[in-house]
């Protein structure tokens, strides 16, 4: 009998608790993985290694990693420190072959996608800091050129890489529109700085864009490194 009520004792006990820890349990298991499969591509100080395919892994970490901050607060938040921790890598890279190979083999197009897609979101705001870092830096190495800069869009009505900057540089946070001015003035020459912006009323820029850039899919899988693992196999056709 003392058995018995124990038992009885002890699912009161358990059941209050399991709908609070789960999603906590799923967010940690997801930054696990994706800390996991950032080491394997990482050398010792850091940086994207120069081992084989290194960078495409990479690539795919990234898109993969971008697409899934959007399905909730706690993910949101989530992503961004998954996210600020990808791109710290690609600021502790050294090797020129690694960062010409992310730049030329869409990982400037995919740079992009994100500072379009995150420039409206105020929790966002800190990876587009980051990434804004991550270009400054990419250019000073001379890794990101003129030619990369102030190249038209694919397509007419697309917005540009040099559009998007232009607008960043009125963008509401102090920091961001700070870096983006100085990424201007820096790398991209006065003749170049018309773009494909209307004034606002208020003063400032904004882009009517019809993007031919791949919009990220959402996805729901964020609890195990075996269910990262088979989301990868899904960036293969963007990144290959």
């Amino acid at each position: 009998m003392t058995g018995k009520r124990t038992a009885d004792v002890d699912k009161s006990i358990i059941v209050p608790y399991k709908p609070k820890k789960l999603p906590e349990l799923s967010l940690y298991s997801h930054f696990e993985a994706v800390v996991e499969k950032l080491n394997e591509l990482l050398n010792p100080e850091g940086g994207i290694s120069k081992r084989k395919d290194a960078w495409r892994g990479y690539l795919k970490l990234l898109f993969l990693t971008a697409a899934s901050g959007n399905n909730g607060h706690g993910e949101t938040i989530q992503s961004n420190q998954d996210l600020s921790m990808i791109l710290d890598a690609m600021l502790k890279t050294k090797s020129r072959t690694v960062l010409i190979d992310i730049i030329n083999k869409n990982g400037l197009q995919m740079l992009h996608n994100i500072m379009m897609r995150y420039r409206r979101e105020f929790i966002k705001t800190p990876i587009l800091r980051k990434l804004l870092k991550v270009l400054e830096y990419l250019a000073m190495r001379d890794i990101l050129t003129l030619e990369h800069i102030s190249g038209g869009p694919a397509r007419p009505g697309v917005e540009s890489f040099k559009d998007s900057i232009l607008i960043l540089t009125e963008h509401g946070d102090k920091q961001v529109h700070q870096i983006a001015r100085n990424f201007r003035d820096k790398w991209i020459p006065r003749h170049m700085r018309k773009n494909g912006c209307k004034e606002m009323v208020d003063g400032r820029m904004e882009y009517n864009p019809h993007s031919s850039y791949p919009k990220f899919p959402v996805l729901h899988d964020h609890g195990s490194d075996r269910k990262l693992s088979k989301a990868m196999v899904l960036g293969n056709a963007f990144c290959a």
